[in-house]
C-alpha cells in the first residue's frame, strides 16, 4: 500500500493489533505545522468490516483524548482512488483550540483489508484535504 504525503515528513508507525505495525495491521501518521495538521492511515486484515463500529470507534477516540464540544459536521460516502469510502467530519475543542477532522473507512475484499484515513487540522476543509491525499492511495 502507498499514499502520497507532505514532502519532508517522517512517518510515525504504530501497532494496531500488535505492539508494532505489520503487514497485517498497523498505522502510520505524518504530523506537521507545529502539530496542528496530521494525516493518518491505518489498516487491518479481516474477513469482514463493520463500518458502523469503525465510525463509532473514531468518535470514541476523540472523546477519550479529552475533547469537548464535539460536533458532527457531515457524513456520507466519497470515492477516492476508485473506491467508495464512508466518512464523518467533526469539529471539536481540545485545550482551548478548535480542531477539525475527517475520518474515512473502506474495505478491499481483494486483499481482505480494512483501511482508515484521517486528516486533522486547526482549519476547516478537512474533507477536501483528505480527498486530495486519499486519491493518491493504493491499497
Amino acid at each position: 500500500m502507498s499514499i502520497q504525503y507532505p514532502a519532508g515528513l517522517s512517518a510515525q508507525y504504530s501497532g494496531a493489533l500488535q505492539t508494532q505495525a505489520t503487514s497485517s495491521s498497523g498505522g502510520v501518521n505524518w504530523i506537521w505545522n507545529n502539530a496542528q495538521s496530521s494525516l493518518g492511515l491505518g489498516w487491518v486484515t479481516t474477513s469482514a468490516y463493520n463500518f458502523a463500529d469503525g465510525l463509532q470507534g473514531y468518535y470514541s477516540k476523540i472523546l477519550s483524548q479529552g475533547a469537548t464540544n464535539i460536533v458532527l459536521l457531515g457524513q456520507g460516502n466519497v470515492t477516492m482512488a476508485g473506491h467508495s469510502w464512508e466518512y464523518e467530519s467533526y469539529s471539536w475543542q481540545y485545550q482551548g483550540t478548535t480542531a477539525y477532522s475527517t475520518f474515512a473507512i473502506t474495505y478491499y475484499p481483494s486483499s481482505t483489508r480494512g483501511y482508515v484515513l484521517l486528516y486533522q487540522d486547526t482549519s476547516s476543509g478537512t474533507l477536501a484535504n483528505l480527498e486530495s491525499y486519499g486519491n493518491t492511495f493504493s491499497g
